[in-house]
């Protein structure tokens, strides 16, 4: 028999690029206004408690656009306008949702992610979930595309029941 309090996730899947202001491109922009408007009406409509999400220090992010521009540069040059990556680090957009909708939010991003498999971040951004969790019920779970299935599958192992959507173009699907 299922409680009334069963555990609830929506994996939503995204393109990093998404995830932050990090540049200046007016679509990129665009999108990313749609993708915090999107993460609001998800947490207004599921009463999320917590908000996880694959994101990483800001600092590091933004010392990493900055090394893959200067790389860029250097191989195309100036590939469009409003290419250049923003003066300083930029929190996610998810956090800053977080933060005015009062939910808890946690980096589910190891540490370690560059040296590790997509299979094993998956495990280790669901064992930070899991260990967060506490009394939290309904989490919003943001990650990268490719991280989506697995931490869906991993998630739904732990007792989860699991909706999927993906942005832009917010496919809506049930995994369970």
């Amino acid at each position: 028999m299922e409680s009334s309090e069963s555990k609830q996730a929506l994996i939503l899947g995204t393109g990093h690029e998404y995830q932050r202001h990090q540049d200046k491109v007016e679509a990129s922009e665009k999108a990313r206004t749609k993708f915090k408007y999107r993460i609001r009406e998800i947490v207004s409509e599921r009463q999320i408690e917590l908000l996880a999400e694959e994101a990483g220090d800001d600092k590091a992010v933004w010392a990493a656009l900055n090394e893959q521009q200067k790389s860029d540069f250097e191989s195309f040059g100036r590939l469009f306008e409003g290419s250049d990556v923003v003066d300083e680090p930029v929190q996610t957009i998810a956090k800053a949702v977080a933060a005015e909708c009062h939910v808890l939010y946690i980096d589910i991003r190891s540490p370690r992610s560059n040296e590790m498999k997509v299979s094993e971040r998956d495990v280790a951004m669901c064992e930070k979930i899991l260990g967060s969790l506490g009394s939290k019920s309904r989490v919003l779970v943001i990650v990268g595309g490719e991280h989506q299935t697995g931490v869906a599958k991993l998630l739904s192992e732990a007792g989860f029941k699991i909706d999927g959507e993906t942005f832009p173009d917010s496919s809506k699907h049930c995994d369970d």
